[in-house]
Order: C-alpha cells, then sequence, then structure tokens
C-alpha cells in the first residue's frame, strides 16, 4: 500500500451523510427576498401586529435597490447572511412551526436582536414622567399597574408637559446674550 491509499484509506470509510434539512427561515426569506413582493401569507400574524405589511414592503424593496437581486440565503451563526448581487446583509429572522416569519431585523440591528436575545435582555420598562410615574399607554391598550388607579391618574387642571418632533425651538421673544467679560 502506498502512502497516497493509505492516507486516501481513511476518507473512502467516510460513510456519506444525509443532507441537512432544509432550514425554514432560510427558506422563507428566501421567498421574501426573491423576485415577487413580498406576500402577507409569509409573516405570522404577530409580527403584522407590530410592523405594518406596507413597512415590511418597504423594508425589502430598499435593500432590494440597494444591493441588487438575492443570490443566496446562508446561515451565519444565529444570523442569517443575504447575499446580493452588489452587497450583503445580515438578518436577524424567526420563524413559526408554519415557515412563516414571527421576527425580522436588518442590518446592524440584527447584531443588536441576537446579543439581546442571547442575553435575555427583558423587554424595555414603562415610560415614565419627570416624577416616576408611568405614563399612560396609547389608545385602545387598558391601563395596567398604577395608572389603573383613577385616583393616581394626572388632575384634568395639572399642567401638561408637552412634546414636539424637531430640534428644540428657543422660546419667542429677543435673543438671549452671552454674559459680559470683565
Amino acid at each position: 500500500m502506498g502512502t497516497r491509499d493509505r492516507l486516501l484509506a481513511p476518507l473512502r470509510r467516510i460513510v456519506p451523510q444525509a443532507p441537512p434539512a432544509e432550514d425554514p427561515t432560510a427558506r422563507a426569506l428566501t421567498e421574501l427576498f426573491g423576485p415577487q413582493p413580498p406576500s402577507p401569507a409569509l409573516f405570522a400574524p404577530e409580527l403584522l401586529d407590530r410592523v405594518p405589511l406596507e413597512r415590511l414592503r418597504e423594508t425589502v424593496a430598499a435593500l432590494r435597490e440597494r444591493h441588487g437581486p438575492l443570490r443566496s440565503v446562508r446561515q451565519q451563526r444565529e444570523l442569517h447572511r443575504l447575499a446580493f448581487t452588489h452587497g450583503a446583509e445580515l438578518v436577524w429572522a424567526g420563524t413559526d412551526r408554519h415557515g412563516r416569519l414571527t421576527t425580522l431585523v436588518t442590518g446592524p440591528g440584527a447584531l443588536l436582536a441576537r446579543d439581546s436575545a442571547a442575553l435575555g435582555v427583558p423587554s424595555p420598562a414603562p415610560a415614565r414622567d419627570d416624577l416616576g410615574r408611568t405614563l399612560p399607554e396609547p389608545a385602545g391598550v387598558p391601563l395596567t399597574g398604577p395608572l389603573a388607579e383613577p385616583r393616581l391618574r394626572a388632575r384634568p387642571d395639572a399642567p401638561t408637559l408637552q412634546l414636539t418632533r424637531g430640534p428644540a425651538s428657543a422660546p419667542p421673544g429677543p435673543p438671549a446674550r452671552p454674559p459680559r467679560r470683565r
């Protein structure tokens, strides 16, 4: 037996393994980022409750526009790497037992989502005002905790904090002058 045969003999004894089971998440991502517009049937109801279908479609269209057509989906640790014609994108995604997407986070947020899930980071605490009181939830959602008690809610005549969008603006009047140096 020559050296070549001795080196190749262990390789010949290896029993061929069955191909790995197809990943349902990879299959869902391939269908989602494929050439056809995303179908609502790809998404689990709990994902559609959190993110509107139109927003999901906009995200998919933006990635297609930025990177071109999808070439492949490959699992990379707990994430999936989407390889496009002109680039790649990391995605944190999960599916239910029916193969519908329950979670979808793209870009740098995918790494944060993976790390948060691995650490078991709890959901964010409820919003509180300057006095430490829990702010009410959006309309249509019942209040729970201390705000469910009517006597703890803000008085109608109490001053309210108004939030505005955009940069903070100075109060009306003449501009403030810098202090004079002596």
